[in-house]
């Protein structure tokens, strides 16, 4: 595993190394010891040749140091490895008593050597007090042993320490990003309520244009009209042009009371022309937006066929032409009902109150303008 991958660097002297490098240490005193004390040859020889009794005991405190280095490292590796535990879970591991067991083990077996191939005296008695040489050299053993474990054990102590502080920085670094997103959440949020409330805004303020230059458009025509019909033409051609899916004018028919004759018609897409020889079921007359507008004599505004709760068979037929809404304006001449002027718009197009206030405007003027040709 590499370092990238593992927060925990490897030690570059691990514990097994170092069982080791001890070993080699002892294996160095020892023949020094058979040199300067028991005069067995160079130290080249007691290096490298020592005699079978020497090399076995040798190998015996050798492996006992590298032993216990195997040890310390596995318990090194079992602390390093658990990366992703929780620092509180972390197994707690103690090299001490672990360190006087390898101490006792090795002291055991030098008295054993020196009592029974040296022949220095009873085992109890080098167990418990050797001599002064024989207690130099095992000491040094014994200061090796115990390095080697205080060594090992600041690795663990360090590694709880790292594993204390990484949970405690992934922690904050989690707070961090839940508060981060919980804040772009609500600033995010913001942002589409801005944009919605943006386009809405710029929505109502394109449809106010529409009907402002609507109106304008047909005070353009009024000043220079002269002719009722010709107006009520132009008038729907400029609300057709001007935006909107259908515009139309009828009058009353005296012989068929709510029902009314066109007189006026223009459309964006001619086909929608078809829509105006539907007429409503008697039944439905007056639940019809024009019927109505006959009758009260009000503007009638139907801003959307879906949501209606007077649903008839015209409008349910207006529906499947896409039609969206219906805005009726009863147009008066000389305060007398002249005729309705009828305004369409698709799926998705909405009046706005705005437009709305520049429509009605617009019927008042077309009304002034057919009550001044009429000499009123």
């Amino acid at each position: 595993m590499s370092d990238m991958q593992n927060p925990y660097p490897q030690p570059r002297l691990r514990p097994v190394h170092l069982g080791l490098m001890f070993a080699a240490v002892y294996w160095t005193f020892e023949a020094i010891r058979d040199v300067l004390v028991f005069n067995k040859g160079s130290i080249l020889e007691r290096l490298f040749l020592p005699d079978l009794l020497s090399l076995v005991m040798r190998l015996l405190a050798v492996c006992i140091l590298v032993a216990f280095g195997a040890y310390a490292d596995f318990l090194y590796g079992k602390i390093r490895s658990a990366k992703d535990v929780p620092a509180g879970m972390m197994p707690q591991m103690n090299l001490v008593w672990p360190s006087l067991g390898f101490v006792l083990l090795y002291w055991v077996i030098e008295s054993l050597r020196d009592s029974f191939a040296f022949g220095k005296g009873n085992f109890w008695i080098r167990l418990a007090a050797p001599d002064s040489t024989s207690l130099w050299m095992r000491l040094l053993s014994v200061f090796v042993i115990i390095l080697l474990g205080l060594y090992v054990q600041n690795l663990i102590r360090e590694r709880l320490n790292q594993s204390v502080d990484i949970q405690q920085i992934k922690r904050r670094l989690e707070e961090t990003v839940e508060r981060r997103t919980a804040d772009l959440s609500i600033l995010n949020r913001k942002m589409q309520e801005e944009i919605a409330s943006h386009k809405r805004d710029n929505e109502r303020y394109q449809k106010t244009i529409r009907a402002l230059n609507v109106l304008c458009n047909i005070n353009e025509i009024s000043v220079k009209a002269a002719d009722g019909q010709k107006l009520l033409e132009q008038a729907c051609q400029i609300l057709a042009e001007g935006g909107y899916a259908m515009a139309w004018a009828g009058e009353p028919r005296p012989e068929a009371k709510g029902r009314v004759k066109v007189i006026a018609r223009a459309a964006r897409n001619p086909g929608d022309l078809d829509f105006l020889s539907v007429e409503p079921d008697d039944y439905e007359v007056e639940k019809w937006p024009v019927g109505r507008a006959l009758f009260s004599e009000q503007n009638i505004h139907i801003p959307n066929f879906l949501q209606t709760t007077q649903t008839t068979n015209w409008t349910n037929l207006a529906m499947k032409r896409k039609f969206q809404s219906v805005f009726c304006m009863p147009l008066k001449k000389r305060q007398s009902l002249f005729c309705v002027l009828s305004l369409f718009t698709e799926s998705g197009d909405f009046l706005s109150e705005d437009e709305l206030d520049y429509l009605k405007k617009t019927a008042r003027r077309l009304s002034d303008t057919l009550s001044r040709m009429d000499g009123g």
